[in-house]
């Protein structure tokens, strides 16, 4: 297999989106040709510091001001030093960028400036690697970078400066390959190698750049322990994928971000002509379908545990376009023409983004092939129970209801179990917030709490402990599923979702060996259209979350069945009947969204007691 195909590439600039995508690639191109400067005294920062500490949004960066770091919701700036060591990182990041896009142009126009500049960048780097400090944050997953501040994104950048060498080998002279492959590449490896010690996506991407490096240098002992060497490749696909074929972090995002270093890899793996075993192939084609399967029928994901808010398909379909050429797929290139022809808004990814100009990436120019098909028919019609990563997914006609009752790993977790998302004839009707950044304040104090997810909590506090859940039943010809897990002490939960013809039925007991002051949350994205009569209220927390719930009111209840009618606009509605003893409380809230300028309805059904059962039905309706 060869890396590109002039053909597909002439072919693919020549379309709309391509003419568009060509224009954002010259654009940055021409900026760091007239621009680029770098210093290797100078120390990058951790991405995730740069989020606004009052609303937890990601600030705007600018490649022309280094200094300059603002909240775009809030207006607030931010000055010190971190922020700056964090612009240097994205900086770095977009200037190897660059040199890629630069190596594409060429082999499209063939002008040399393009190839000066992809010389040029790469060269500094090069020349100056071993002036660059170790530094970074340490911990036994993160690791230290030169160039970058973590392992994770020195390797990230050595994947993008080989994907550009491999683009320009047969044209670039040999001394500056030997060069770049004696100071930059051989040693980059070397020493973000040293820092594989988990099973964890960060020495996926490690596995990676090394792998990469080891193909282009020909180097076997890079090769041998990107691949059959303890904590390479193989290690890292039969530990760290479930039997559903799922990244065992739990989120979405990061089984996306996992894969892109698998399918790097393995794209080299076809280029070079080596041979992977027969079920490390089948996991990584199933892991890319994994996705398809979780998400929504509108295209959205899930989004249980860390990773990035308001994420669908078309985020990621820069994998699938390496997906399709690795296999040579026509499923893959089906779920691509889905892909494009979605509606939704593409959603990208603030850190280790790739190139993207509105729906079209850079590997669309590259490896896009001539479509087998122009079926743009849904994929995404069947019910599944991913038991092994403790995900469910119930579909019935226009109503979608994903579950997440339980935990593989307490890496990137959230204290979530039993947490609900839904949709109804692609709407949101509650959705999983994700997180921000990890050092935004935000992110601790209300994405990672159980009061932001759907779920029940105990006293006040988050879930404790990150416990594998268990499937009583599972029928999905009746679209049905019953499930339970431990979430605290003494306290264990079981939630029954069946899917109704136009909507869902949800019971969710708690069974515990003491009296607890035991909240049901459920948050809705739409407007409430009933009239309730209501007095303003304290929930008596005030941390764990509880502090970001706003307005509170207690609902003054005039019978044990109540019918509040929510409006979800573009013609959705849904009845939310809400079924309860006399001696359950129902408090009105208003808490964060993500980004938090905007809010959302929170229902906290409460009671004081052992055992309870909480029970909720949603018909919807679109006119």
């Amino acid at each position: 297999m060869n890396y590109l195909s002039e053909e597909n590439l002439k072919r693919n600039s020549a379309s709309s989106g391509g003419k568009k995508l060509l224009e954002t690639l010259k654009r940055d191109v021409h900026w760091f040709s007239k621009n680029f400067h770098d210093d290797p005294e100078i120390q990058s920062g951790w991405g995730h510091v740069y989020f606004c500490s009052e609303d937890g949004s990601f600030l705007t960066y600018d490649r022309k001001s280094p200094l300059d770091h603002k909240c775009p919701i809030c207006g607030k700036k931010f000055t010190d030093e971190q922020y700056n060591a964090a612009w240097i990182y994205f900086y770095r990041y977009d200037a190897i960028m660059s040199a890629w896009e630069a190596a594409t142009l060429y082999r499209l126009e063939k002008d040399t400036k393009y190839l000066e500049h992809f010389m040029h960048i790469v060269n500094f780097y090069s020349e100056h690697y071993s002036e660059f400090e170790p530094h970074g944050r340490g911990p036994i997953t993160s690791g230290c970078g030169k160039i970058s501040p973590q392992a994770l994104n020195e390797a990230i950048f050595l994947v993008r400066v080989v994907n550009g060498l491999e683009l320009l080998k047969d044209v670039l002279p040999s001394q500056f390959i030997e060069n770049v492959s004696k100071k930059l590449l051989i040693p980059g490896a070397e020493f973000i190698n040293a820092q594989k010690k988990i099973i964890n996506n960060i020495p996926c991407w490690i596995n990676s750049a090394v792998a990469l490096v080891g193909f282009f240098t020909q180097n076997d002992s890079l090769l041998k322990s990107a691949f059959e060497s303890p904590l390479g490749l193989y290690d890292q696909i039969r530990q760290g994928v479930t039997n559903n074929y799922f990244w065992f972090e739990g989120s979405i995002h990061y089984n996306c971000f996992t894969l892109e270093a698998f399918l790097n890899q393995l794209l080299f793996a076809r280029i070079y002509n080596k041979n992977l075993p027969e079920d490390i192939e089948n996991t990584l084609y199933q892991m890319v379908l994994a996705p398809c399967r979780m998400a929504f029928s509108n295209g959205v994901l899930p989004n249980p545990n860390d990773g990035w808010p308001n994420l669908s398909l078309k985020t990621y379909s820069y994998l699938y376009e390496m997906a399709a050429k690795i296999f040579d797929s026509s499923e893959i290139r089906i779920i691509l023409q889905n892909i494009y022809h979605s509606p939704l808004e593409r959603v990208s990814v603030p850190m280790s983004s790739p190139i993207y100009s509105d729906d079209y990436c850079l590997e669309y120019l590259l490896f896009s092939g001539a479509s087998d098909t122009d079926e743009t028919v849904a994929l995404w019609k069947d019910s599944y129970n991913f038991e092994a990563s403790n995900y469910a997914l119930l579909r019935n006609n226009n109503c979608e209801v994903f579950l997440k009752y339980g935990h593989c790993t307490d890496s990137h977790a959230h204290p979530d179990k039993m947490n609900l998302e839904v949709t109804a004839y692609g709407k949101s009707i509650s959705r999983d917030l994700s997180n921000c950044g990890y050092a935004a304040q935000l992110c601790n104090e209300f994405y990672r709490t159980s009061v932001s997810h759907n779920t029940v909590t105990i006293d006040g506090t988050s879930h404790m402990g990150t416990e594998k859940g268990t499937c009583l039943k599972y029928d999905d010809k009746q679209k049905h599923i019953n499930v339970s897990v431990s979430a605290y002490p003494g306290v264990k939960f079981l939630r029954e979702i069946r899917m109704l013809d136009n909507g869902f039925q949800d019971y969710f007991h708690v069974l515990s060996e003491d009296t607890h002051n035991v909240d049901w949350i459920f948050h809705v994205e739409g407007c409430i259209r009933n009239v309730l009569h209501t007095d303003p209220a304290d929930l008596g927390y005030t941390d764990h979350g509880y502090q970001h719930l706003t307005k509170t009111k207690k609902v003054l209840l005039e019978d044990t069945t109540l019918h509040l009618i929510w409006d979800f606009s573009d013609g959705v509605f849904g009845e939310q009947e809400l079924i309860l003893d006399e001696n359950m409380e129902l408090y009105l809230c208003e808490s964060y969204d993500n980004p938090v300028n905007q809010m959302r309805n929170t229902l906290i059904v409460r009671k004081n007691a052992k055992n309870i059962t909480f029970k909720q039905k949603w018909i919807f309706k679109k006119i």
